[in-house]
Order: structure tokens, then C-alpha cells, then sequence
């Protein structure tokens, strides 16, 4: 699908060197016409014939006459979007200030695909055009950028920046993330790393500058949010020789991460004899390097998940997500396989929505069969109560059967537990009309 800001037909290249001609050879003429007419701007008039002036280049105040003399003109939208897109990319050269606020005074919106956003822009079908201003002056166009001139245009202009500069100069803008809106700084990292995928000599550059932002939960985050963007390949055995024998520092956690996303298409059996190889001590910021790179359709995901808890590393799995990360993996995996591996979920409070996140679509799937297999488990085991939480959940929602839900409701033992889930019913009978 093609975005109408990134086509510029022929004849609107034309306009532009047109409009651009009219005013760098013609000299300055005296006016009474309306300010921003058609006559007293003269941007889209070709030469006089016999003419031949000195020319000069273009100014400020000419590119802006031009594109005053612009919305007088009928153009269709590709022809108008291609001159716009040519005449902000001249004029930021000679006033990056002005040519902002012209791009900025026009609609916010994309009137040929309208909610299209192409990856790598800011959304707004005119802000690219000064994607090579901000890539050959980033300081100062950063500077003019957070001044406070350009209001709530400021994010999208904030946004085309980092687009732009991460594809040239992506240590710059690591360097920067404290000084971005929370927002931002996501987006920042991977648009960073997604370019140096085709770059890896930048990546010790990337991850040495996350690590010198200081200690504390952000640059930690970071981190996380950049070892998704690690390519995936190479063998893992000599990959974690490597960082287990490097001292502290950028090259270790670079080596580390590495090491991780090569396993992020490993079955449960390759992550296993790799986390037999890893020493005790080592054992934490192994599981959370297995488990960083990984996304819903990674194979190993819930073992790298049980690892990281076996490893202690419950805070981990609440900051990373770890739960939302399951609920998709869910969606393509075996039911059956997910129940199984919840019913080896360790009795602790971190661990009760990944239990329910793992067991709804074997429950909901099948209601008889989820009744056999919850009356098997032992009464009172905390995997059963909340098996049965769910299962009356699923009953209602996506069964509308109360009388099942009923049942379960019986059989939960655990008072503050069943408290809860009469809640979640009463909730359900109020939304559908239902009484008890």
C-alpha cells in the first residue's frame, strides 16, 4: 500500500522547480495586491520571456511566499502533497524554523489513507519531508524541536526526529532517552535497533550507552525492550562461553543478550541443557536473558518463564509483562500442554494470573471435559481453586451457562477466593439482565 506523501508524479516535481524559478530570478517588485495573493507572491509565475536576471537563491521569505501562493492553486492531492513534500525539504535548509510551521499549519491527518501510518514516520503526511534536515543537523533541529514553539505539534515532531536520526546516528539518540517523555523512549529503542539489525557493528555502541544512563529500574527496562530487537541465530554453546567468561561491564551483558536471542526458537529440551550448563550464581540473569528476547510465538516461552521463577526472579516477570506475553502465546499453543505446565505453577501470588492466563482455553474449550479434570485434583490444592474460579468464569462468559458456573462456585473452598468469585458473577447477571 502506498502512502500519498511518499509519491511525487513528475509534473509536481515540475511545480516545484517552477515555483521555485519564478521567485530565485525574478527581482524584487514592488506590490499593492493582498498579502498571500496569487499576484503579490508570483511564487508559481514562470520568468518574463527575454528576462534574464541575475538569479540567486532562494530565501526564506520566498519559500514562504511560495507556499502562500500554493493554496491558491487547484492541484489534486498527489500533485499538491509532492510540491508541499519539495518545497519544505528546500526551504528547512535555509529556515528549518519557518518551514515547521508551515507543515504544522496543515491538517494533521492523511486525506488519501486516512488512519495509515507508514513504520518509521510521525503520521503526519508532511513532517517527512524534513527527515534529511533532521539527519544532517539533529542538535540543532532537536534544540528547535523542544524550544516549546511548536505547542502539541511537538510529539509528531519529536517522533519524525527519532525516525530519522536512529537510521544515522543511533547512539545519539540512546543517549538522549532521559530527556524524552516515557511515551517516546520505547519507541526510541527499537526504532534504534531495528536499524542496527542492519548495522551490527552498531550494536555495542547501543547497548554500552543504555548501560551509562546509571543504575536504576529505567535503563534495566531499556535493556529489556532492546534484546527483543536482537537478531535471532547462532549456536548458543560457544555464545555463552563467551559471556560467562567476561567481567561486568557493556561486552558481558551484550554477550549475554546475544547468547539469549539464540535461543529464542529453541524447544523446552534445547533451553533445559542449556540452563543445566549455567552455575547457580549465574542463574538469574541467565533466565532473564533466555527469556528477553522472546515474543508469543516463541516455542520455549513458558519454559523460559518457569525457569525465570525457578531462578527467583518474580519482580522480573511482573515489570517484563511476562503475563500479557503468555495470554498471546496462548492463543496458537496446545490448550492441553498450557494446563499441564499451570499445574506446576508453584502456590505464590505472582504466580495465580499466569495459572488463569494458562488454563482458560482448556477450560473454555471443552466444559465437560474441564469438569473431569478439575474432580481429579486433589480438594483444596490452590491449583484446583483456582481452576474452578476460572472455569465458573468461562461458564458465564462464554457459555452463558449459570447453572455450571453454579457448580463450581460449590465446590471452591477457600473463602476469600469463592468471595471473589460470586463477585465476578454478580458482575455478569448485572451486565446481561440475569437474576441468580
Amino acid at each position: 500500500m502506498k502512502r500519498v506523501t511518499r509519491i511525487a508524479s513528475h509534473a509536481a516535481a515540475a511545480a516545484v522547480g517552477i515555483a521555485l524559478a519564478g521567485i530565485a530570478t525574478r527581482p524584487a517588485e514592488p506590490s499593492a495586491a493582498a498579502p498571500g495573493s496569487l499576484t503579490s507572491a508570483g511564487a508559481l509565475r514562470e520568468p518574463q520571456p527575454g528576462r534574464n536576471p541575475a538569479a540567486r537563491k532562494p530565501k526564506a521569505e520566498d519559500y514562504r511566499r511560495a507556499w502562500l501562493a500554493l493554496a491558491a492553486r487547484d492541484h489534486n492531492i498527489l500533485d499538491r502533497r509532492g510540491i508541499q513534500l519539495g518545497l519544505l525539504e528546500k526551504w528547512a535548509e535555509v529556515d528549518l524554523a519557518g518551514a515547521l510551521e508551515a507543515a504544522l499549519g496543515e491538517a494533521w491527518d492523511n486525506d488519501f489513507n486516512p488512519g495509515f501510518e507508514v513504520a518509521g514516520t510521525s503520521g503526519h503526511t508532511l513532517i517527512e519531508a524534513f527527515r534529511k534536515a533532521f539527519t544532517e543537523r539533529p542538535l540543532e533541529a532537536w534544540a528547535l524541536i523542544t524550544s516549546g514553539r511548536f505547542g502539541v505539534g511537538t510529539q509528531i515532531l519529536r517522533r519524525q526526529w527519532l525516525a530519522s536520526v536512529a537510521a544515522s546516528d543511533g547512539g545519539l539518540v540512546v543517549s538522549m532517552l532521559r530527556d524524552l517523555p516515557p511515551s517516546l523512549r520505547e519507541y526510541a529503542i527499537n526504532r534504534t535497533m531495528g536499524e542496527a539489525k542492519v548495522h551490527p557493528e552498531r550494536m555495542h555502541e547501543i547497548i554500552a550507552k543504555l548501560l551509562a544512563n546509571g543504575p536504576g529500574a529505567e535503563p534495566e527496562g531499556w535493556l529489556r525492550i532492546a534484546a527483543a530487537q536482537l537478531p535471532d541465530g547462532g549456536d548458543p554453546a560457544p555464545l555463552r562461553e563467551q559471556w560467562a567468561a567476561l567481567p561486568a561491564g557493556a561486552p558481558r551483558t551484550l554477550a549475554l543478550m546475544t547468547w539469549g536471542a539464540s535461543l529464542r526458537r529453541a524447544d523446552e529440551a534445547t533451553l533445559r541443557s542449556e540452563w543445566e550448563k549455567i552455575p547457580a550464581d549465574h542463574r538469574g540473569e541467565a533466565a532473564k536473558a533466555m527469556f528477553l528476547p522472546m515474543n508469543a510465538s516463541s516455542p520455549g516461552l513458558t519454559t523460559a518463564i518457569g525457569l525465570a521463577m525457578q531462578a527467583g526472579e518474580w519482580d522480573f516477570l511482573a515489570e517484563d509483562k511476562a503475563v500479557d506475553q503468555l495470554r498471546f502465546h496462548a492463543i496458537n499453543a496446545d490448550p492441553l500442554r498450557l494446563a499441564e505446565w499451570a499445574q506446576d505453577l508453584p502456590e505464590r501470588p505472582e504466580a495465580v494470573e499466569f495459572f488463569h492466563r494458562a488454563v482458560d482455553r482448556y477450560i473454555g474449550d471443552d466444559l465437560p471435559r474441564a469438569k473431569d479434570w478439575l474432580e481429579a485434583m486433589e480438594p483444596g490444592d490452590w491449583h484446583r481453586e483456582r481452576g474452578l474460579a476460572e472455569y465458573s468464569q468461562q461458564a458465564l462468559r462464554r457459555h452463558q451457562d449459570p447453572e455450571a458456573s453454579r457448580w463450581a462456585l460449590d465446590q471452591i473452598s477457600d473463602p476469600a477466593l469463592k468471595k471473589t468469585a460470586e463477585g465476578w458473577r454478580r458482575d455478569w447477571e448485572k451486565e446481561t439482565g440475569q437474576g441468580r
